[in-house]
């Protein structure tokens, strides 16, 4: 080999290695999902279906440049390529999972569990499927194939499973939880590694003082030090009213609040209602003012004509339903400002909390148990106790309470996460999932 071709071969080799590093630093940065694809199509369907469809997360493209630069200043490879990961804690969780199931994928995939109703006593070959099924996502600690009993084991095994999935721990095998069993592994595998790529996405550790939300799992955690000290059933938002992704901080509650109605909902039931009978308002509890600015004035029903407005005008009120009983949002509210105008609240439709999909509201977040929040806020982040708090809502007033210290909070996605019980997948309600596999980079 000639001089002129030994440099050239050094020059090429540097080239490739280069472009593997920066591909690489790239791909543990920001992921295999293009995240600006990603919200190139979200834009793409809000404006086709009308829905407001959002994902708001702090997000930045690598710097290329610059990590060549601290790599040539380091000398550190490793070191440079291990701070691009994510300290995001779900992350870690997720890779773990990601090799459990490439591994159960590797080996043949789950077993499949046949069409019939199993329960504890039930006997045969089946009992047997369900058991190495369940032993093959660890839900079963033991199994052999004399396993033809359904046992206490098995049906604690199989509660776990449902658990995990979202589905009521009946300990019986119906055919929501068949279906769920029969799901290929593969299936599962790349439902984590979606979750995994939109999980490089996130930057905090989220390991502090902080309330998530994780629209799937219709969950509340509050946690401190990275442990849940409270957590709760919620409602988000409906398939056509999407509870944004998005972080924001707590920095008030609202004791008795008021309710403005949205405009949508004024149209489409209370108009009509108001040209029947504009004393409607009264009776229900309602306030109709000239406009939402603050220097609004509260006006008179009957002093206006309805019927010159129907479901396409463009009404010039607003409409506030005043604390008290029938208040869509309970007794209290938990405020962290943001330009979606979500927030936390009470409820009045407690039967929506037995459901296992919970997606009933327009956007904000409904709490099952408002209270135990406000005591957990009261005693670690206001400077009034929960006895007075109690005293107060009594009065029904309209009352702010300032945060002694703002806490973050963070709406999030996960269709896949790992906790004390395993694995949990849960259903993509909004369809992100699908936009991201289509978005995905493939090898």
């Amino acid at each position: 080999m000639s001089m002129r071709e030994e440099n050239l071969a050094i020059i090429t080799l540097d080239i490739l290695l280069t472009d593997a590093f920066l591909s690489l630093a790239h791909d543990l940065y920001e992921g295999l999902i293009d995240y600006d694809a990603f919200q190139e199509k979200l834009k793409s369907l809000r404006r086709k279906k009308d829905i407001n469809y959002v994902w708001d997360m702090p997000f930045a493209h690598l710097d290329l440049p610059g990590i060549l630069k601290k790599v040539k200043s380091s000398g550190d490879i490793e070191e440079t390529l291990y701070s691009l990961v994510t300290p995001n804690l779900i992350y870690n969780d997720l890779l773990d999972a990601y090799e459990r199931y490439r591994i159960i994928v590797s080996d043949g995939g789950f077993v499949q569990v046949p069409n019939v109703m199993l329960k504890r006593g039930s006997r045969g070959n089946a009992v047997r499927l369900l058991a190495k099924r369940l032993f093959q996502s660890d839900d079963l600690d033991f199994y052999d194939d004399e396993y033809i009993v359904f046992d206490k084991a098995l049906e604690e095994a199989l509660k776990r499973f449902q658990k995990r999935n979202g589905l009521h721990p009946s300990g019986i095998l119906n055919k929501t939880t068949r279906r769920s069993l029969n799901i290929p592994a593969h299936d599962r595998l790349n439902l984590i590694k979606l979750n995994l790529e939109h999980a490089r996405w996130e930057k905090d550790t989220m390991d502090c003082s902080c309330v998530f939300v994780n629209i799937p799992a219709f969950m509340m955690y509050f946690k401190e030090d990275g442990k849940n000290r409270l957590k709760m059933r919620v409602v988000v938002g409906r398939k056509k009213n999407p509870t944004p992704v998005f972080q924001s901080y707590m920095s008030y509650v609202v004791l008795n609040p008021t309710w403005s109605v949205p405009q949508s909902i004024v149209k489409k039931e209370m108009l009509t209602r108001l040209q029947e009978d504009p004393d409607y308002l009264a009776v229900r509890n309602f306030k109709a003012y000239d406009g939402w600015k603050k220097n609004r004035k509260e006006i008179d029903p009957f002093d206006v004509d309805w019927y010159k407005y129907d479901e396409n005008s463009d009404l010039p009120f607003s409409f506030v339903k005043q604390p008290g009983k029938g208040n869509p949002l309970g007794v209290v509210k938990f405020m962290f400002p943001n330009k979606y105008a979500v927030y936390m609240h009470d409820t009045n439709e407690k039967r929506l909390f037995k459901r296992a999909i919970r997606a009933y509201s327009h956007g904000c977040i409904r709490l099952h148990h408002p209270q135990k929040m406000l005591a957990f806020v009261a005693e670690n982040y206001l400077d009034k106790s929960y006895d007075t708090i109690k005293n107060m809502l009594k009065k029904s007033e309209n009352t702010s309470l300032t945060l002694q210290e703002r806490v973050p909070v963070y709406i999030r996605y996960y269709t896949v996460w790992v906790d004390d019980d395993g694995v949990n997948f849960r259903p993509d309600i909004y369809g992100y999932d699908k936009i991201m596999a289509k978005l995905i980079r493939k090898f």
